[in-house]
Formats: structure tokens, sequence, C-alpha cells
């Protein structure tokens, strides 16, 4: 059997090469890889067994990276990779000429592990996690035309909507661990949950977590909004990926959850009010796209219905139903993607004739759209009449409401269908051709529903029926088109001859505006209330100045710390000063004459050399101290940032202005200073019964392989608090080029061209730094350096090249470059991290290859990501400051 975590991650190390591949090839390539992935998963579904992967990662908090992949959520992860596959296939063709092609396929990759990751994990907080990645991703690809206003705010819409939600959800899950001790999906089955308040807290939570991510009443607006984004993302997040997140959650906890009293009326009550509002909204829609949204919220609102019933049959029509829907939705949407490009529009009245017109999308629509009806032998057929035994099996007159409901919905699908039959106008403009690419992309979902009925019975026995049995656990053989004369098939009947007979009626009256819900008004007050308080704040809190941003940012750091330190309970100080402390003594006066002349400059030059000054005296601190990674990393440190000062000072133009208010700021500065002084002589004053730098020295050595402690630390021990600044690095990188803008706007010195002396001697100086700084990183883990100070040094070989006016370092090649190399060292550092879990070893543990005295270890790979990320973002900021441009 395939590897869980290996399935998991493929889409995500996927989306990490796609800057490596050409523009071209990597869609079929990336298709092809996520096919055969879901490939992989038909054994598991066929063996009817679930398969597991536990590892630990965050024990004190009883976070373990565990998953379980039931047969259903194999078969469920079957569709995502199958859909994803046709999905990436019709974007690489559909953004073809679009620049950020390859930003868009990561983002679809990534949001493909993510929904993974919601599906398999067994681990409450693990499932948390990956629940806010598919929010975050889903923002990102709405937003992707972001140049548009419109498209932006609906982003965010989707994107506070469901991170309101999550918020919930989370809340939810630590109840039901408060109330059951349970962590874990897996750890439910045998938990019978009470009537506790604390229970129906957690309940209650846990369905607004799940109907805020699958647009049930009232939070449904989002989900039509979101259609603003490109139709391939309509397709993914509709068809199998984000919105079935919150009803997928809910049938994985129904065996359990549907025993206390909340939870079947509230569900019931949510997706049939969902699907009336959705029907309410698509017999006013015009767009292609919103009544194909409009379907898919009806279709999400009988899932939750089923959910909320929670009974085996519910359940085995969820199964069922979720097929079908997927099956039918994705090449539908892409079709509409085919639509618009042929017909330059979305509008239900400029499509008319497209099925005659474009006849091989016309035949996937009119496949489609049938199962979307429920006609046989269609999966969708399967779908309604199984939806509509279970709502008779658990009542009567919920059935009749089920089937009222389903007429609205089949009402919706038959207005999408009509314009699309009507002959086209002869005054119409010409339509333009749909690249083959396109319709074989939109083939591939609607080929699975054709394969599905031509292998029917194996499909039904062997994967169907195992799925239903693994969500419902009662034994399913199968689903049949043929049950007998029963009373679902006559709702079902009288449903469909309703929505015909509703459909003529409608079909001459003239459609109503869109207009937004009352509760997007609530949704828009809200949001509006929020940025006026915060508008407020930042009138009170912002002056426009540097400096009273930075005297608010450090009282409020004082006063917590302040109100910490506990005076009345310090030990006694005393005084123990040795000869090691001379150094200070003699330090003292030059630190202090540099820093007031600092504060006293009135040039950037001064200010530059006046600080950097005080860095090299605290670097002769350290080495006192025998600290000479600290050092070294304080010197370079001191140097590149004073290549990234010199960029913003030179640049600003001076501006003589009386200062005022001196005696106010000094007064701050030396109140500062004194807390600073009073929390260092409190942290020499406390006692530590075991000081874990013990520990750092007794196991570097024969634990990680390495002399060097500081960098173990970094690499190794501590190797999680790194990855996350380098992390931050990248953030920081990408706030440079948004607050600095286009390079060929800045230049540090205007004007100035480099003189001979340094056009032949800084190139000798490079020559000599980079391989000093390869020496270094190689040394690292045993002596002196590592990948933070080797990067140091090629930084600030980057500046001196600068400096040079080196031809190799043109603004665009370095933009592409640091790109490269951010990307690049963050990859190669979650690799590291990642590989001990393919050997069911906890995250981050050290693997190590040994020959005698040789030891080479992912904690070096790892290194090599910082080495690499800190040279991406460096020169990514001084890209903005090429002196060649003017």
């Amino acid at each position: 059997m395939p590897s869980p975590f290996l399935l998991l991650a493929l889409p995500a190390l996927l989306a990490l090469v796609v800057p490596f591949f050409p523009r071209k090839a990597f869609g079929p390539f990336a298709a092809i890889a996520l096919l055969v992935s879901g490939g992989l998963l038909l054994p598991i579904v066929a063996a009817g067994e679930d398969l597991f992967f536990d590892t630990a990662w965050i024990p004190q908090l009883g976070m373990d990276f565990a998953l379980r992949i039931t047969p259903f959520s194999a078969w469920f992860g079957f569709l995502i990779f199958t859909i994803g596959s046709g999905i990436i296939l019709y974007a690489s063709t559909y953004f073809a000429q679009n620049p950020r092609l390859k930003t868009i396929l990561s983002c679809l990759l990534l949001f493909t592990s993510a929904m993974l990751g919601v599906i398999w994990s067994d681990n409450f907080l693990l499932l948390f996690l990956f629940w806010e990645a598919t929010s975050l991703l889903s923002f990102l690809l709405v937003g992707f035309h972001h140049e548009k206003e419109d498209t932006r705010a609906k982003a965010a819409q989707a994107l506070l909507v469901t991170f309101f939600g999550g918020a919930a959800l989370l809340v939810g899950f630590v109840l039901l661990t408060l109330e059951t001790g349970a962590t874990a999906l897996s750890g439910l089955q045998a938990v019978e949950l009470s009537n506790s308040p604390l229970a129906t807290a957690a309940v209650v939570l846990i369905i607004l977590g799940a109907a805020t991510k699958s647009a049930q009443f009232p939070f449904h607006f989002w989900l039509p909004n979101a259609m603003a984004g490109p139709t391939p993302v309509s397709a993914f997040l509709h068809s199998a990926t984000m919105v079935k997140a919150g009803v997928f959650l809910l049938a994985s906890l129904a065996p359990v959850l549907s025993a206390h009293p909340v939870w079947t009326p509230t569900l019931a009550t949510l997706g049939l009010l969902t699907v009336a509002v959705s029907v309410m909204r698509g017999l006013r829609e015009q767009d292609m796209k919103g009544l194909l949204a409009c379907t898919t919220l009806a279709a999400l609102g009988f899932l939750t219905l089923l959910a909320g019933i929670g009974t085996p049959a519910a359940l085995k029509a969820f199964v069922i139903f979720l097929t079908a829907h997927a099956l039918y939705k994705a090449p539908l949407f892409l079709s509409a993607g085919n639509l618009e490009k042929a017909f330059g529009s979305r509008q239900l009245p400029d499509l008319r004739g497209a099925i005659a017109h474009l006849p091989w999308t016309g035949a996937i629509i009119v496949v489609s759209l049938a199962s979307l009806l429920g006609l046989p032998p269609f999966p969708g057929f399967l779908g309604k009449e199984y939806l509509l035994a279970a709502a008779w099996e658990s009542s009567p007159w919920l059935a009749v409401a089920t089937a009222l409901a389903a007429a609205g919905a089949l009402c919706v699908g038959l207005r999408l269908l009509l314009p699309l039959l009507l002959k086209r106008p002869e005054q119409a403009p010409p339509l333009k051709k749909v690249p083959a690419a396109l319709s074989l992309a939109t083939t591939l979902p609607a080929l699975a529903v054709v394969l599905s009925l031509i292998a029917y019975p194996w499909v039904n026995k062997s994967l169907w029926a195992e799925a239903a049995t693994s969500l419902s656990g009662k034994t399913v053989s199968g689903f049949y088109f043929w049950a007998g004369w029963n009373p679902a098939l006559g709702l079902g009947l009288g449903a469909l001859a309703l929505s015909i007979a509703a459909t003529a009626l409608l079909v001459r009256r003239r459609s109503k505006t869109v207009e937004k819900s009352f509760f997007e008004e609530v949704y828009d007050t809200l949001v509006r209330a929020l940025l006026l308080i915060a508008k407020g704040v930042s009138r009170l809190l912002e002056k426009g100045t540097l400096n009273t941003h930075l005297a608010i940012m450090l009282a409020a750091i004082g006063m917590v710390a302040a109100i910490s330190l506990r005076v009345t309970e310090w030990p006694n100080l005393t005084a123990n000063l040795s000869d090691q402390y001379n150094i200070f003594l003699a330090l003292a006066p030059a630190l202090a004459i540099s820093t007031i002349v600092a504060a006293r400059a009135q040039t950037p030059l001064t200010i530059l050399v006046s600080l950097g000054i005080v860095g090299l005296l605290i670097s002769f601190i350290y080495l006192w101290f025998s600290a000479p990674d600290l050092a070294l990393t304080q010197l370079l440190a001191e140097t590149l940032i004073l290549f990234l000062m010199a960029g913003v000072l030179f640049k600003a133009r001076h501006k003589a202005k009386k200062v005022t208010g001196k005696f106010w700021r000094a007064t701050f500065a030396a109140s500062a200073g004194l807390l600073v002084t009073i929390l260092i002589l409190k942290s020499m004053a406390l006692e530590w019964d075991h000081p874990v730098s013990d520990f750092y020295l007794a196991e570097s050595k024969p634990s990680a392989f390495g002399a060097n402690v500081v960098n173990v630390i970094l690499v190794d021990f501590r190797a999680l608090d790194t990855l996350g600044e380098i992390v931050v690095l990248a953030i920081a990188a990408l706030g440079a080029n948004a607050a600095l803008g286009a390079a060929r706007s800045r230049a540090p010195l205007p004007g100035l061209t480099a003189s001979s002396w340094m056009s032949a001697g800084l190139p000798l100086v490079i020559a000599l730094l980079v391989p000093t700084a390869l020496w270094f990183f190689w040394r690292g883990h045993n002596a002196p350096g590592g990948g933070f100070i080797a990067a140091l040094l090629v930084a600030a070989s980057i500046g001196l090249g600068l400096l040079g006016n080196s031809p190799a370092l043109t603004p665009r090649r370095m933009r592409n470059l640091s790109r490269a190399l951010l990307i690049g060292g963050l990859a190669i550092a979650l690799l590291s991290a990642l590989l001990p879990l393919s050997q069911g070893l906890p995250f981050f543990t050290g693997l190590w290859f040994h020959s005698g005295d040789f030891h080479l270890g992912t904690p070096v790979l790892f290194d090599l990501g910082v080495f690499l990320t800190v040279i991406g973002f460096t020169m990514n900021y001084l890209r903005h400051f090429h002196i060649s441009r003017i």
C-alpha cells in the first residue's frame, strides 16, 4: 500500500518544483502525476480497510501527525486527484498567455494537498491546520485577478467568513476533547456523547465551523460571490474540494454526534434553508457560473441534510450523492469556461445555441446536466433516489419537504439547460475557437462518469459499496437503479414533474436582478464598522512619524515587562564581577560616544558610521567571551545592515527641520535603557536548576555529530525556530517588494558610477569572499561558521558587486534569481524536516550517513536551505537599489 504521507505531500512537492519546469511541460506532467496518485487509492477503497500513518509531532499539545485513510476518504481522495488532474491540465492552457501561470498552478497543487489533509487527518488539531490552509489558499485562488477591486473584496469575504468558522471549529474541537478525552476522529468511535452543556457547546461550534465552510444558511452568500475567481478555480472549489470540507466533516462525525438532540434538527433546518435560498437566487441569476454556484449551494444543502439525519441509510446516500455531484459539477464549470472563450460571455441570453455550435462541449454539458437533473442511468439519479429514501426512512414529512426542495433545484438546472438548446440569433457575433487542450481537459471528469457506467458492476461493488460501508458503519451491497415501486421513486418523479411545470410557467417571465441578501448586508455592515474602528485607532496611535511609532511600540513592551518584574520578589543582587568584565569598562566610553554621535547626527553617512562602530564594538565583546560564531555573525550582520540602510537613507532627500521634544525623547530613551538593564540584572539573579545549555553541550557531539554547539542548536535542536525565522525572511522579502516598488526607480547613490579602482579591485575581493563563504558553510557543523554566516558573506559580496556596478547583477536577473533562491531555500529546509516522516520518525529528526569520522545528514541539508533563503532575501532587497538605475 502507498504511504499516506507521500500521497498527501506529492501535490505540495509538485508545487515547489513548478518554477523549475518549462511553462508548457509542467501542466501535463502534473496532471499525469495526480492521475496516477488517484489510481493508487483505488486498491485501498476496494480492500475495505483503514490505512494509518502516525508520527509524533508536538506531543505536549497532544498533536501527532496522524493520518487515517478510510475507504470513504480514499474514494474522496480519488475524486480530488482525478478532478484535480483535469483542472491542472485545463488551467495550464486557460492561462497559457498569463505571466502568472506558474503561480496559479502552484496554488492549485498546494490547495490539493491541503484538502487531502482535511479528509485524511485523524488528529483534531492537525485537521484544523489543513482546514485553515484551504481557506487561505482559496483566498489566493479566488483573488487571482487581484488587480480588480471587486475580486479582492469577494476573495476577502470568503476568507473572513471561513476563518470565523475555523475559529469556532477549533474551540469546538477543544471542548469535544475536554468532554470525551478523544483527540482524534478515530478515538470518537467508542464514545457515547452526553447531553451536557459542554457537549452541546462543542456540537454547536462544530456545526458553525462546518456551515461557514460549506456555505450553509446564513453564510451562503460568500459562495456565489466567489465566482469572481477564474473558471478552473471555481471548478475545483465546487466539485471536489473546499466547499465539500464542511459536509465531509459533518458526515464523518455523524455516527457519534447525531445522537445529540441538537444535531439533526439544526442540520436538517440549515440544509433545507440553504436549498431554498439557492433556488431563490438561481431563478434570478443570468450568469452561467452564478447559476452553477446556486446548484452547488443546493447540493451542499442536501448533503448537510443527510449528515444531519445521520442514519446508515443517510450516510449511504451521502456517498453516492457526493460522488455524483463531483463528477457532473467539474465538467459543467469547465464547459462554462469553454463557452466564455467561444462566445465572449457567460450571460445566458448570449449563450443561445451553444450546444449546437460547440457539439463536443455541448455533449459534455448535456451528459452532466442529465446527471444534475437526476435522470437515469447517470449517478445523479442514484444520488436523488437514495437521498429521498433516506429522508423517507427518517420522516415522511421530511421526505416531502426534501422533494419540494429538490423540485426547486431541478428547476434551476432546467433554467440553465433551456437557453443552451435554443437557436442562435443570426445577427450574433462570430464564435471564437476553443483550444483542443481545453476540450480535452473538460472531457476528463465527464469521462469518469462514462467509465463508471461501463464498469458499473465492479465500481458499484468494489468502490461505491466499500466507501458507503466505511462511512455508514453498516454493510452496503451496492447502489441500484431499480429498487421497485417505493415512496422515493414517487417523490422523485413528482419533483421532476413539478420542476418542469414550474419552468414552463417561469420561462417567459423576465428575470429580476440579483441583489444582496440580508445576511450579506449584515456582513458588509460589520466590515465597515471594523474598518471605522481601525481607522480611529490608527488616527490615535499613528502620527505619521517614526519616532511616535517607535515610542508607542516600546512603551507597550515596556509596560508588559515592567509589570512582570515583581521587584519585591527578587533575590539579593550580588556584584560578582571578575576580570572578564573589564572589557565592559574598556569599551563603555567608546560605545557611549558612538551612540551619542548617532543620536545627534544630521547626515546619513554619520548615522551609518556611528551605528557601525557600535556593532563592531559589540562583536569585540563576543570575542572576549570566546564566542567567535556570535562575533562573526554580528560583524557580518552589521555590514549587511549598512548596505540595507544605505539604500534607504541615501535615497531619502535630507530635509532640515527643527527638532522638538528633545527632553522627552531623552527621558524616554533613558527609561528604556534602564528597563533593559534591570531585566538583564534580574535574569542574572535567577537560579536555574537545569540550564538548557548543559543539555546542548552534552548532546551536541553524540546526538547531532557536531562540535559547533551554536550551529547545531540552529539546524538541529532548535531547527523549528530557525524554520520560522527563514519563513519570516521570505515574508519580509514580499513586504520589501510591496514597499519599495520597481527596482528601476531606486538608487542609493543617484548618478554615481564605479571608479576604475573599484572596477578592478572589487571582483578580486568578491572572488575571495564567495569561496570563503562556501568554506564557512561546509565547516559550520564542527567549527565557527554555518549557513547563516556563509550567507552573510555572499550577501556582502553582492553588495560590493552593486557598488562596483557589476554587469552580472542586473535588476531583472537579481529578481529572478532571488525568487528562485527563496523558493528553493524554503523547499530544501522543509524537505529536510519532512524526510524523517517517511521513515516513521518525528518531524525534524536528523537522518545521518556515517563513514568513519565523516557525518552527513539532513541538518546540513537544512543549513543549505537557510543559506539559500538568506541570500535570496538580501538579493531581493538590494535589487531595489541598483546603482546603475537612476
